[in-house]
């Protein structure tokens, strides 16, 4: 039978116990992770979210057992680790999708892929964040930074259902996936089990 902890006093105390104990030999069954923050939050961000993914977040968050802004903080954090990895990366694969990073030219099993430049932008886009929900006023900002110049927001549409129709004729095994209410996602070729397709937990997939 284990150990019981012994009653902790002082943070001496403490520290010699666990610089000298074996805890191998106690129980630690009552304890619980936790996680520790060591830089200061003196920044803040101020966002308009649309209220649907604000109560998804809260719910994950409860899920998570932690308050919802330390959600979108943590997010934000793997967002960037995320990014920097895929920046750092020389080439980028989504199925048989290529993206040479450095040269921004898309191939598909060594055959170039020839888009117009909105086009690549947007596959681009989808590439470097692929697996990842993007909203259409996400993409039409990132196409059209100039807000004065800025079509209506239809026209991601338009060229979701031309960029859609290239890689299908070019023979790419990666898809651009509705994600209704949301906006689009660009992920690899998954699978079907049993004749189903997979479930999503937030917002319906259609292809």
């Amino acid at each position: 039978m284990k150990k019981r902890i012994p009653e902790l006093t002082t943070d001496a105390e403490a520290e010699h116990f666990v610089g000298t104990a074996d805890l191998t030999e106690f129980d630690l069954s009552g304890f619980k992770p936790v996680q520790f923050e060591f830089q200061a939050k003196s920044a803040q961000l101020n966002m308009r979210l649309p209220q649907a993914l604000l109560e998804a977040i809260k719910e994950r968050a409860v899920a998570q057992g932690m308050p919802y802004t330390k959600l979108v903080r943590e997010a934000l954090e793997q967002f960037i680790a995320n990014q920097a990895s895929l920046s750092a990366a020389s080439e980028i694969f989504v199925g048989n999708l290529q993206l040479t990073v450095k040269s921004h030219s898309f191939s598909i099993e060594g055959k170039p892929l020839r888009l117009s430049t909105k086009l690549s932008s947007m596959l681009e886009l989808f590439v470097m964040r692929k697996e990842m929900i993007l909203t259409k006023e996400a993409i039409l900002f990132s196409l059209y930074p100039n807000e004065h110049d800025q079509p209506e927001v239809k026209i991601v549409d338009v060229l979701v259902c031309e960029l859609r129709k290239k890689l299908k004729e070019a023979g790419t095994t990666c898809r651009i996936s509705t994600v209704w209410g949301r906006g689009y996602l660009l992920g690899d070729p998954k699978p079907m089990q049993s004749g189903m397709p997979e479930k999503q937990s937030m917002g319906r997939i259609a292809q």
